[in-house]
């Protein structure tokens, strides 16, 4: 892709698109050193023992547990949000069965049950209809 940039006196409008523009390229680029830098500094902090620290005149540190600790937290924490809270939050949000549940009114309008219909063609198909929800009832009691 060539960079063009748009002239003074009107021209083309730039097009907003997601491609790496030169200014995302460099923040990306710096973003990815700090990561690396960073994950580096984590390392040698986890792994060089305390004399090493203390020589290179690293007196004051948090202590070596939360270095292991605080990623465990983070990591549980997460699985509690994907596994626990967020299809808990989703389950507040939907309607209950045990509060709609009324078979005498479980209907809408596209219900249709056998009563409702015409009467069937001989030798054909029969139409497609619900089952009434004593129907199903009566169906479930008798084959447990």
């Amino acid at each position: 892709m060539i960079w063009r940039r748009p002239s003074k006196s009107g021209g083309l409008a730039p097009e907003h698109n997601p491609a790496p523009t030169p200014s995302r390229a460099v923040y990306g680029f710096i973003l990815f050193l700090l990561s690396n830098f960073c994950l580096a500094m984590y390392l040698l902090f986890l792994l060089l023992p305390d004399s090493t620290l203390h020589s290179i005149g690293l007196n004051f540190f948090p202590q070596k547990y939360w270095a292991v600790a605080m990623p465990l937290y983070l990591c549980l924490t997460f699985f509690i949000m994907v596994a626990i809270v967020y299809p808990s939050l989703g389950r507040l949000h939907s309607i209950h069965p045990w509060d709609q549940y009324n078979p005498a009114g479980a209907k809408d309008m596209y219900t249709i049950y056998r009563k409702d219909l015409q009467e069937e063609p001989e030798g054909g198909v029969p139409p497609v209809h619900d089952m009434e929800p004593r129907e199903i009832i009566s169906y479930l009691s008798i084959s447990s």
